[in-house]
């Protein structure tokens, strides 16, 4: 694999680990994308709208994960 590849595989990661913690410590879907907007130059050249969008969904997937184990853990 090509070392700018490798490159830029690595920032994407670091940038979806950040998004995972900035997740768990933001309150609201605004906040957390706005938190990670510093964040953006890691998965470049992705628009921002397309960031915002994969993040949103992110939000979005998380909340419903959440709510899910929430609601199964009142089962027992």
């Amino acid at each position: 694999m090509g070392k700018v590849k490798q490159m830029m595989m690595d920032q994407e990661v670091e940038f979806w680990d950040k998004a995972l913690s900035t997740m768990f410590e933001s309150e609201t879907r605004s906040e957390f994308v706005t938190k990670m907007m510093p964040h953006f130059n890691l998965v470049r050249p992705m628009s921002d709208q397309d960031i915002m969008g994969e993040l949103n969904d992110a939000w979005y997937e998380h909340q419903s994960n959440h709510a899910e184990e929430n609601k199964n853990g009142d089962d027992y």
